[in-house]
């Protein structure tokens, strides 16, 4: 009879064992996030280099812009400007639509409209946002490009 629940307890323990192994072991990590999931959320300027040099001139402080999505698809972004300067404000309005382009590398705003503008995604981490773009010739006849650094608010 002692061998019997010997054998039984052995068992219990082993089977204790390979679920407390499994839970720790198996699939139980955070899976990573898309590029969409990444890039969805509230953002301010961290530092800003205008053609590749920091941008001292302009107070970004304030400076917010919100890249929303619903049902795994872009939808709408949304700029509060705060005090910076008006010239890398794009679209008066500072809302308008997203898009992902070139293999999740490319944000589009405004896609079909006179105000889109395409940022190369430079880094796009959990916490962290680094964008890339020239303002159009009908904008700014130099052509300016600007680099945003950007982190999670």
């Amino acid at each position: 009879m002692m061998k019997k629940h010997a054998s039984f307890l052995t068992l219990l323990l082993m089977f204790a064992g390979l679920v407390f192994m499994s839970s720790k072991c198996g699939g139980g990590g955070a899976t990573a996030k898309t590029p969409l999931e990444l890039i969805s959320g509230t953002w301010r300027v961290s530092r800003v280099l205008l053609n590749g040099n920091p941008d001292n001139t302009g107070n970004y402080t304030a400076f917010r812009i919100t890249f929303q999505s619903a049902s795994g698809n872009p939808t709408n972004y949304n700029v509060i400007p705060g005090n910076a300067p008006a010239r890398p404000n794009i679209n008066p309005a500072n809302t308008g639509t997203w898009a992902l382009g070139a293999n999740n590398t490319q944000i589009i705003l405004d896609r079909g409209t006179p105000n889109e503008i395409t940022l190369t995604v430079l880094e796009s981490t959990e916490n962290s946002l680094r964008i890339r773009f020239k303002l159009p010739r009908n904008v700014d006849k130099t052509e300016p490009e600007y680099t945003f650094e950007l982190v999670r608010v």
